[in-house]
């Protein structure tokens, strides 16, 4: 139940009711977490969504230490699941949580590994293409950064991702 609760909410976190569903998450976030550790062996692919339904809040509302091992434990969890698009987003999580730790360029073997796997999936190369740049523009690497964020400006557009397409024209100034 906490599962569907929060990727209800995470689903929210773009548009209209952004700050309710953030707020919502940010209250969950116990539940969550609670859920997530029971549930790292036994389904492992539940725990990888579960900690993804917090990437907005962990990233804008730190509710999780970013120094925190369920980052890495859950990469374990979607290893196990097996499941492509797991293994891509449990990847870009812990490298947007390494790109605000720093340096930046730590963020690297995750994104590297996250595109490589990303494979053909317009809305996952979107998605890395665009933690990519930040990770550029972190390391100070502006031409390198706009590279990465019209590619992911190409995938979002082949997707229909609005929210992607936005970021990566928030991402490109």
């Amino acid at each position: 139940a906490v599962l569907e609760i929060a990727e209800r909410h995470a689903a929210a976190t773009y548009g209209a009711s952004t700050s309710r569903a953030l707020d919502a998450l940010v209250a969950l976030a116990p539940d969550v977490l609670r859920a997530f550790d029971g549930a790292c062996e036994a389904r492992p692919a539940n725990a990888a969504r579960l900690l993804l339904t917090l990437f907005d809040v962990v990233l804008f509302r730190e509710v999780i230490p970013l120094g925190d091992v369920r980052f890495d434990r859950a990469i374990v969890a979607a290893d196990a699941a097996g499941e492509p698009v797991l293994r891509v987003r449990t990847r870009i999580l812990r490298a947007r949580v390494r790109l605000e730790l720093g340096p930046p360029d730590q963020a690297a073997p995750d994104l590297d590994a996250a595109l490589a796997m990303a494979g053909e999936d317009a809305a996952l190369v979107s998605e890395v293409r665009r933690s990519r740049a930040w990770k550029e523009l972190g390391i100070g690497a502006p031409s390198a950064a706009l590279v990465e964020i019209e590619a992911a400006l190409a995938a979002s557009v082949l997707v229909r991702d609005a929210r992607g397409h936005g970021d990566a024209l928030a991402a490109q100034g």
